[in-house]
């Protein structure tokens, strides 16, 4: 080869490196630079997904300009071996680099799931059957055994995972609540105290009761009385449907303590933290009878006569209440 071609040569291979290096640089920088998306954006990527399914779906939602130059740099850059199932979120203009960050490191949408206090376990079973992103059939698990609380959990998580979780928690705060309870309470194992608990969460809405709505029912236990609750007729009545009825006090049933003296069977709902740290440690009274005041609350009294008294005046009250209702109505 001449001198002339060799130069040529070396032209040519020179133009070609700087073209090369020139696209590469600018195939660098495109990971980089700012992306289309301008709203955030929520993409789930389901186990064994293909990385050109993946590059479809971000494509589709606005995330990437370029489902080829995200195919590529996923292969380059071997994200597309390690790439994390999961539900991510996208904030505008992010890149693809920031993409590809994001699914390979596992970056997933913490979400969270509220049990309230008081459900049964149907209900809660329900409420895990009614939340977008979990998979499985749920537990089966006796009353009272899954505590209320927020719970978070990843798409795709098992609802058994989840009820696991509940139910360690509970078992957790009624062993503490069992080891630090006060002496004299009627009560012979942590599930006693777990059953007056439920039917304490049941009784009132007013977290500041649980204390004296917990001595009512230990005293009246300690003194040999029914509990005559409500919430436990309520529980076991067979045709209850939104009114209790002097026909449900009653109809002889396990859960009627209207009927059987001492506890119910089982506890009759999940009771929350506050509810079992009252029957642990109740109110010092003397209260043995309750009555609500018609605003989520209660009355308390120490005698009968005293909670006739005051069972008369919410009785004169909803009368009243009623007759203004009616008036309302009529205007």
């Amino acid at each position: 080869m001449t001198s002339q071609g060799i130069m040529k040569f070396i032209i040519i291979f020179m133009l070609a490196v700087a073209a090369v290096w020139g696209g590469f640089t600018y195939w660098m920088q495109s990971l980089k630079a700012t992306g289309p998306l301008q709203f955030p954006a929520v993409i789930v990527i389901e186990p064994g997904e293909s990385t050109r399914s993946i590059a479809k779906d971000l494509h589709d939602n606005g995330v990437i300009e370029s489902e080829f130059v995200f195919r590529l740099a996923a292969r380059a850059s071997l994200a597309d071996r390690i790439v994390k199932a999961g539900e991510y979120s996208f904030e505008p203009g992010v890149s693809v680099r920031g993409v590809l960050k994001k699914i390979t490191g596992g970056d997933v949408v913490q979400r969270s799931i509220t049990i309230p206090e008081g459900l049964t376990y149907q209900q809660v079973r329900q409420v895990l059957l009614d939340e977008e992103g979990m998979r499985g059939p749920p537990l089966e698990f006796e009353e009272g055994a899954l505590l209320p609380e927020t719970y978070d959990y990843r798409w795709n998580d098992k609802r058994t995972d989840i009820m696991r979780r509940m139910a360690r928690a509970m078992t957790e705060t009624v062993n503490i609540a069992w080891e630090n309870r006060i002496e004299g309470l009627p009560f012979e194992s942590p599930r006693d105290l777990l059953t007056i608990a439920s039917i304490i969460e049941k009784e009132t809405r007013v977290p500041a009761e649980y204390p004296l709505v917990a001595s009512v029912y230990i005293n009246r236990l300690n003194r040999g009385m029914r509990l005559q609750s409500d919430p436990t007729v309520i529980y076991g009545a067979s045709n209850y449907t939104g009114d209790i009825t002097y026909a449900h006090l009653k109809e002889d049933h396990p859960y009627n303590t209207y009927v059987h003296k001492g506890l119910p069977p089982s506890p009759i709902a999940n009771p929350g933290r506050g509810a079992i740290m009252a029957a642990a440690a109740p109110a010092d009274t003397d209260y043995l009878y309750m009555v609500a005041d018609g605003f989520g609350g209660h009355v308390f009294s120490k005698t009968y006569a005293e909670h006739k008294i005051h069972v008369a005046a919410m009785l004169a009250r909803q009368k009243e209440l009623q007759k203004e209702l009616r008036t309302e109505g009529n205007n």
